[in-house]
């Protein structure tokens, strides 16, 4: 067999192809025609690559090189046990975060006085206390979720199955081992809603769910960055969990403080906006809406977390 490297009429290269005098099992005389004239002819005859060798050209490349660059995953071919490993891997790592609440905030980033004021309420006011209680809440929660960020102080549980970059459950297979090696496992954790102030713990499960606290001297806690990262230290690696669901537990406090003055002015501002907007326009429209119209969205963007 000869490996050759084709090129259209336009000079563009056209990938890879098995140059052959004869198919397999053939007969009859070599081919003597010109590379063009293979070409035209393979064009003309896109089965017998098929015939020859069981799959198309594309599909035996591919199953020898790998991805084919360039092309969305729903396009690929995962014919090889090594598309299936980056398949598995890479479900894995868009799964959403769980994530629980273990500290709720202690109070709201805005005073029921300057709300008040916001809303053109006067202090002896206070049948619409409970409403605007609920409204300070929703809209709390919508900049929180808007920014990817926590406010007030609060202490949260995120638990994984396994940490960032480490290899999936190996599968064995005859001859050549296909697809792209398995990444070093990370030697950090990214943690969600900052800033991060603290990590609490970090824990693993066995199989019967007892569980293993990691010593903190292993670890480094980056508050300086965002998202703030759970560091292992020179010399460490993060523990294997043995168990294979949620066998990773780690807590943490994130928040700019438990004063409301901590909390960045423009959020503020952000949140007493869209208050004054849902409470005239209460009972109407959509909280997509009041986002826009008061105006909060864009004090709140220069803030939000986004994942490339």
């Amino acid at each position: 067999l000869n490996h050759a490297l084709s090129t259209d009429r336009s000079g563009r290269d056209a990938g890879l192809f098995l140059r052959l005098d004869r198919l397999p099992g053939g007969r009859g005389q070599p081919d003597r025609r010109g590379p063009d004239e293979r070409l035209e002819h393979r064009a003309e005859r896109p089965d017998a690559f098929r015939r020859a060798f069981g799959r198309s050209r594309g599909q035996h490349l591919r199953g020898r090189c790998g991805a084919r660059p360039g092309l969305p995953p729903e396009q690929q071919d995962h014919d090889t046990p090594g598309a299936h490993r980056r398949e598995e891997s890479d479900a894995a790592m868009r799964k959403p975060l769980r994530l629980t609440l273990a500290t709720a905030p202690a109070g709201p980033p805005v005073g029921l006085d300057a709300v008040k004021a916001a809303l053109r309420l006067d202090d002896d006011q206070t049948l619409e206390d409970a409403l605007v209680a609920g409204l300070v809440r929703a809209a709390t929660e919508a900049c929180e979720a808007f920014t990817g960020r926590a406010l007030i102080t609060q202490t949260w549980t995120l638990f994984r199955d396994a940490w960032p970059g480490a290899p999936a459950e190996e599968t064995l297979y005859e001859g050549w081992r296909l697809g792209i090696a398995a990444p070093a496992q990370a030697r950090f954790l990214a943690l969600p809603k900052p800033p991060l102030q603290a990590v609490v713990h970090v824990r693993t499960f066995d199989e019967s769910d007892a569980e293993t606290t990691w010593p903190a001297a292993n670890y480094f806690v980056d508050t300086a960055s965002e998202p703030g990262r759970l560091v292992a230290r020179s010399g460490q690696v993060f523990p294997a969990p043995a168990r294979a669901a949620n066998g990773i537990e780690v807590q943490f406090t994130a928040g700019y403080g438990s004063d409301p003055t901590d909390v960045p002015e423009a959020l503020r501002q952000g949140l007493l906006q869209m208050l004054a907007n849902l409470f005239e326009n209460r009972g109407e429209g959509a909280p997509e809406t009041a986002l826009h119209d008061s105006g909060a969205a864009a004090l709140w963007q220069p803030f939000r977390v986004l994942e490339l």
